[in-house]
């Protein structure tokens, strides 16, 4: 039998002495052989609940490599885990030798793990339980994991083991609750008061604060609920909860009272009245207390979180904690310990002794796996938090931990403390425990209390005490601190700087399985919004939501009926049948079950909770199971267990604050578009403080490789290491970029607006945030592809930006340009009166890939590469007599078996296995896709697409990992990446060589698509800049920043080709004619180069290095072959003083430029390749007069003869330039 309740009945078997107990129904039954022990007072039965005897003990942990005998002991407390951990672990190891001695207490465990026995028989013990910190006269720690045992020269390395929580209940809807709702919950103060045997004098000459009781009416003999407040009725308090001498007494004992005379008035009752008694109620069977608790309303008692939490007639108190923040226990803030004091954690202390680790490490291993999790659970405990047992297994130096070699302490000495956001908890913590594990001459502490309580603590404007980082998971309140551009904030109310610092992302998905109802219903609708989820999940009625800001449209076709959730509800329409919605999610014990409600229950003020009916899981994989067993549900969990993991599910669309639907991939949780459910998390640092020795060096360890792969322990994304490279530079860390010296700044405290291209995003992005740090103006980029960007620059999207982010070219249905400035292009849709300027930033490059061995790389390294029209014939849908009618090369396959419905490595060489070659890259949402399909697929304006119709047809995603997955999978395959993903993901692949104009096998590096040799697969991409005096004046010096040699530096990190010396002084050129243009009214307005050329890296905003810079160890050649510049391009010398000689130098152009096709009116090449063996036509050339070779002042170019143009703009810095006018005609046109 399964029995709803704890028993002590023990039923013992015909001559094989087994004890069977009977647990709760929430656990379950199982035999336990030999899992007792004697109770001192007398014979009986201890449940310890265990394993069964079908389940395995986890295959990961290890066997000790010692015979040494290991004693354990202590801590009553923990035991009952003790003997369960022990007992299973020997399953497995039967040669472990730990022996668990009678429980006594953690007194008892500190002193003798210190071999510091105070009887003969006390001896040393070599791990010692507890159940509380150790005292300052048992031991001290720098860094709360290593002790020095006072009085013995024992080293003792501290593990945390599990997680206890105490609850204070009362009766669901009774007195009680009614009166803590009132008081929000109840302080220190007040419960001492309530279960004090202490007169009030007694408890104030004890520190007693009589305030907490707002109508007092100072009778000892009465403990009434309105002295707590005078809304409370007028009953009196009937106290009850755990019998003396038990482990949660003990706990609620110290927690609560301050004298050791003072007690819980259990051997003498209260008198109430001449014959009226109250007479605490004491049980040690938690079913008597619930039942106690349930039918008496007045009544309030304690125990066991675990316990409490499964019962429906109780309420749990919320009680203030140490930070004045009244806290309801749950999972979650049990074991972050922010539900103090009744939270706590629990220790086994393992002596420091090399045989002693040896044999414990493997016993650890198990105790934290999954296994060794559900024994935690089973004794009512709280398993440890992923992330702590890395760091506990680290210390151990156990399988699991991580190593701690790689980073470097500060040398300064000393503490500093964290506070603040609670879901930015776990990222403190862990980074905090890593740190200071070798770091021990730092101390860290971290505090949660919530964002505000964080911005409020780091500017020293906080009731509680100052702390020198505090962690946030929003943006800064303009009644907090005030910023000018983003990062470095001023706090209001003290004289505090404070900057800030992104951490990590955090995300979450609604999931649902895929070919399912919930799938159909919700593509129907497009997507969830906030208040369907709401509706979903909330606890309250339609006329509660509605009374509390819901918007009742979500629900377009609700039955009113609170009892039912069906599909139908939310859209009449076949899609959405009138089934039921079955609701699970992640448990309280991850911060996404806090960061969702945060949103779908919002009201939790006034009761809002997820309601009845619920499935929560700890594990990710729980939930997805759910899923695939009902097809009508739907969940919520972490966004990294979604990324990584092949699931039969799909996640939801969430609609966003500006009212579009956005699926949760890559840049959309990166840039915050896919809000509420994506946020940074960030750690705001005190700026001109002594502490920065400190923090300095330990965000360097944050933001390191290290921290990044820390987060995934907490369910958190690590920022991109492009952002990481910008946060170590705002706080100028060891590995921090120089801080740049920008001459030119925007005006300050303008906010430049950025959208489009995810591609160029990832530039933009890292250039904004160094331009932030040198200048004080606030970038803010965010994704929306090239589309997004066109339409975003000419006022439409989501919004107006200063800067449309392309990676292609303008579309005639976009906007059009005239050859009188062809760099000029005026919108044509949404509103029409505005223009930008294209500018090229750098080049992107697709690289095509297979896996790193198998039959694919090995075909290709025998045949040296491909070539385009291998490419074609590989990925096309078109029949070969289709190719050829559409000008492809059929001599490019030479060993074609004839048959289109195959495509064999073979055909391509006879030494090719005879496999048939799978396809794969990104899908039709991918901004690459369509670059592959213009640049190969030859004829894709007449239908010629990616081949979807083979038997094993083109592999689509939104997400490379999964393309990488999809190689790694099959050997026989081929796919193609943007070549920046490829580059920082390369290890599991070989990029294909492809075969150039020049019959050239070339692979992708920076080098040769700088160089021009890898093509046709690279290109330009472009920043579209708003054609107004307002906006110009802010995005010119942004984007001369990005062309500075700093900026392209910047180009390279994030993994793509930066612009040539030549390429960089026609877009510098184009900018200052856009400039002049604008602000004189005309492109036919002089034009003058005001530039600086100040040849010095320092002045990066205005900077133009010559021919022979280079932006990294790359060379950049600076050759023609590098530059992409499309249309008629004259490239005029600059005049020295009275010159009477104009040298041109027209540069011949592409067919397409002369046909005057709309497409490639642009003044750059809509493929840089269409320009790199173009060889420079001189159309006229003249020879400076012999003044000039006598001239020192004058270039060398001049004083030798030789054509300036091959010369550096920066050496002509120092000449004093004259106005020309601009020369146009239909076909040529100067800038001097």
């Amino acid at each position: 039998r399964l029995l709803n309740s704890v028993t002590k009945e023990s039923i013992h078997g015909s001559g094989n002495n087994q004890t069977r107990v009977c647990l709760p129904l929430q656990q379950y039954t199982t035999v336990l052989p030999n899992y007792y022990h004697e109770d001192p007072g007398g014979f009986s039965f201890v449940p310890v609940p265990g394993r069964g005897p079908d389940d395995d003990v986890s295959a990961a942990a290890s066997c000790p490599s010692t015979s040494t005998t290991v004693n354990m002991g202590g801590s009553k407390d923990l035991q009952p885990l003790a003997t369960a951990w022990i007992n299973a672990y020997k399953e497995k190891c039967t040669d472990s030798n730990i022996a668990l001695e009678p429980a006594t207490h953690s007194t008892v465990g500190a002193r003798r793990v210190c071999n510091q026995g105070n009887t003969a028989n006390e001896t040393a013990l070599h791990v010692g339980t507890l159940s509380r910190e150790w005292k300052d006269e048992e031991a001290t720690s720098d860094n709360g994991f290593h002790w020095k045992c006072s009085g013995s020269d024992r080293e003792i390395i501290q593990v945390d083991v599990a997680t206890y929580g105490l609850s204070i209940v009362v009766a669901t809807g009774g007195v009680a609750h009614d009166c803590v709702s009132i008081l929000g919950g109840l302080t220190m103060d007040q419960l001492r008061w309530i279960y004090s045997d202490f007169t009030r004098e007694q408890l104030i000459a004890t520190g007693w604060d009589p305030s907490s009781l707002e109508n007092d009416d100072k009778d000892d003999s009465t403990h009434l609920w309105s002295e707590l407040d005078a809304r409370c009725a007028k009953e009196e308090i009937l106290i009850s909860g755990k019998p003396r001498d038990t482990p949660d007494y003990e706990f609620f004992y110290d927690e609560t009272f301050k004298s050791k005379d003072e007690d819980i008035p259990i051997d003498t009752p209260r008198k109430t009245g001449p014959a009226t008694y109250v007479q605490y109620t004491g049980s040690d069977n938690d079913l008597e207390l619930v039942q106690f608790i349930a039918g008496s309303t007045t009544a309030i008692s304690f125990f066991a979180y675990n316990t409490a939490k499964d019962y429906d007639q109780l309420t749990s108190v919320p009680i203030q904690n140490k930070y004045g923040l009244m806290v309801q226990p749950d999972t979650s803030n049990i074991a972050g310990l922010d539900y103090t004091p009744f939270s706590r954690k629990m220790h086994m202390e393992v002596w420091n002794d090399g045989d002693v680790l040896d044999a414990m490490k493997g016993f650890f291993e198990f105790a934290f796996s999954k296994k060794g999790d559900e024994l935690v659970e089973s004794v009512g405990y709280f398993p440890t938090r992923k992330w702590e047992k890395v760091v506990m297994l680290t210390l151990l130096d156990a399988e699991g931990g991580v190593n701690l070699e790689d980073f470097d302490c500060g040398s300064d000495s000393g503490d500093f403390e964290i506070a603040g956001s609670l879901t930015a908890h776990p990222v403190a913590q862990v980074w905090s425990e890593m740190y200071t594990a070798k770091c021990s001459h730092v101390g860290i502490k971290y505090r949660g209390g919530g964002s505000s309580k964080g911005a409020g603590r780091v500017c020293g404007v906080s009731k509680s005490s100052s702390v020198e980082i505090g962690t946030m998971s929003r943006d800064w309140r303009d009644s907090e601190a005030v910023t000018r551009n983003g990062y470095y904030y001023d706090c209001v109310g003290s004289d505090r700087y404070v900057v800030q610092v992104d951490v990590a992302i955090e995300a979450l998905v609604v999931t649902y399985k895929r070919d399912s109802v919930a799938e159909d219903c919700i593509d129907r609708l497009g997507g969830l919004t906030i208040d369907q989820l709401r509706w979903m999940y909330s606890s309250f009625d339609e006329t509660q939501l509605r009374q509390h800001g819901w918007d009742s449209r979500a629900v377009m076709n609700s039955d009113g009926d609170p009892t039912t959730h069906l599909w139908s509800e939310l859209m009449n329409h076949p899609d959405c049948p009138a089934t039921e919605i079955k609701i699970s999610g992640i448990s309280s014990e991850s911060t996404i079950y806090d960061f969702f409600t945060e949103f779908v229950t919002p009201s939790f003020k006034d009761g809002e909770e997820l309601r009845t009916g619920i499935v929560t899981k700890d594990e990710e994989e729980e939930l997805v199971q759910f899923l695939v067993e009902n097809g009508d549900g739907i969940s919520f969990y972490g966004y990294t267990h979604y990324e990584l993991q092949e699931d039969p599910v799909w996640a939801a669309k969430i609609r966003n604050d500006r009212g579009h639907f956005i699926e949760p991939l890559g840049v959309s949780v990166e840039d915050g578009t896919y809000s509420p459910f994506s946020r940074r998390l960030t750690m705001n640092v005190v700026d001109n403080h002594p502490s920065q020795s400190l923090t300095t060096p330990f965000l360097e360890f944050g933001l390191s490789t290290l921290g990044e792969e820390l987060l995934e322990y907490t369910g958190n994304i690590p920022i991109p290491e492009l952002e990481r490279v910008t946060m170590r530079t705002r706080v100028q860390t060891a590995s921090a970029m120089e801080l740049p010296q920008i001459e030119e700044c925007g005006p300050e405290g303008r906010e430049l607006k950025i959208a489009g291209s995810t591609t160029v995003y990832h530039i933009v992005n890292l250039w904004g945030g160094m331009y932030e740090i040198g200048c004080d103006v606030k970038v803010n980029a965010e994704g929306g592809g090239s589309s997004g960007g066109a339409d975003r620059v000419c006022g439409g999207g989501d919004g107006p930006v200063d800067i449309g982010m392309m990676s292609r070219d303008w579309k005639p249905n976009e906007a059009k340009t005239e050859r009188s400035l062809s760099f000029s292009y005026q919108c044509v849709d949404f509103d029409t009166t505005r223009s930008a300027v294209q500018i090229p930033v750098a080049i992107d490059s697709l690289a095509v890939a297979t896996s790193r061995s198998g039959i694919a790389q090995e075909c290709i390294e025998k045949i040296g590469g491909l070539s385009p029209d291998q490419l074609r014939w590989i990925f096309s849908n078109y029949s070969t007599k289709k190719l050829e009618e559409s000008g492809w090369d059929s001599s490019s396959v030479p060993n074609s078996d004839g048959d289109d419905s195959t495509h064999l490595w073979s055909e391509l060489s006879s030494d090719c296995a005879s496999t048939e070659i799978l396809i794969g890259g990104p899908d039709d949402m991918r901004e690459s896709f369509y670059y592959m399909q213009e640049t190969v697929l030859l004829d894709h304006s007449n239908g010629e697409n990616f081949d979807t119709n083979r038997l094993d047809s083109y592999y689509g995603s939104a997400r490379d990992d999964e393309i990488v997955s999809f190689l790694k999978e099959n050997s026989a395959g081929i796919a193609f990446f943007e070549y920046s993903f490829f580059a920082a993901n390369r290890s599991p692949m070989s990029a294909v060589p492809v075969k150039n104009k020049s019959g050239k096998f070339v692979s992708p590096s920076i080098d040769t698509i700088t160089d021009g040799s890898y093509e046709p697969l690279s290109r330009l991409i472009f920043a579209n800049l708003y054609e107004d005096k307002e906006s110009l004046a802010a995005t010119v010096p942004f984007i001369k920043f990005g062309l500075s040699i700093k900026g392209q530096q910047l180009v390279e990190l994030a993994g793509y080709a930066s612009l040539s010396p030549f390429e960089r002084d026609t877009v510098l050129n184009t900018l200052d004619a856009a400039v002049n243009a604008v602000m004189g009214g005309s492109s036919s307005q002089t034009v003058t180069n005001t530039q600086n050329n100040d040849n010095s890296d320092n002045n990066a905003g205005v900077n133009s290095p010559s021919s022979s810079e280079s932006y990294s160890e790359v060379d950049e050649g600076g050759s023609l072959a590098g530059g992409a510049v499309a249309g008629i391009i004259i490239v005029c010398l600059l005049a020295v003083g009275a010159a009477n000689v104009i040298i041109f130098r027209k540069y011949q152009t592409s067919k397409e430029a002369d046909t005057g096709d709309p497409n490639n009116l642009s003044p750059y090449a809509r493929s840089r390749t269409n320009w790199a063996h173009q060889e420079p036509e001189v159309v006229e050339e003249s020879v400076p007069s012999t003044e000039f070779r006598d001239d020192p002042s004058a270039p060398k170019e001049f004083r030798d003869n030789a054509s300036p143009s091959e010369g550096s703009r920066t050496n002509w810095a120092d000449q004093d330039l004259e106005e020309y006018p601009v020369h146009e005609n239909s076909e040529n046109r100067c800038y001097v």
